[in-house]
């Protein structure tokens, strides 16, 4: 199966659907790439959501759609095991994102999302080293 990097615009492309009645994903078949996810890949959409180029509804599809996709392999450098350690902190930003709104405000969330996956970047940077 080949491997691709998912492409910065990605998250940021996939609906301009502001209705929730009218976002939809039909997926016909399984994915046939396998894409490895880092901050790096994440951290652009959490930007702009910051910026307000994105309201939260928006952001929460986007991190359902990566969830659902489920198309993503570790980074090379990493093992599974290691991967299920490691990487933890990037699904745990995912699920909290697709979950919509609660208590803690969606802003207050991105910028803990933003430090979880710097401190990511940091132990990736170290592996690849």
């Amino acid at each position: 199966m080949a491997s691709w990097r998912l492409p910065v615009n990605f998250a940021l492309d996939i609906t301009k659907a502001t209705n929730l009645t009218e976002f939809r994903v039909d997926v016909d078949h399984q994915l046939e790439v396998q894409i490895v996810l880092t901050p790096a890949e994440l951290r652009p959409v959490l930007d702009a959501f910051l910026r307000w180029e994105l309201d939260e509804t928006a952001l929460a599809r986007r991190a359902s759609v990566l969830l659902i996709l489920d198309a993503f392999e570790n980074p090379p450098e990493l093992s599974d095991e290691e991967a299920d350690d490691i990487m933890e902190p990037l699904w745990e930003v995912l699920w909290d994102l697709s979950a919509g709104p609660r208590a803690t405000s969606m802003r207050e969330r991105v910028e803990t999302a933003l430090v979880d996956l710097a401190e990511l970047d940091v132990k990736l940077a170290a592996r690849a080293v």
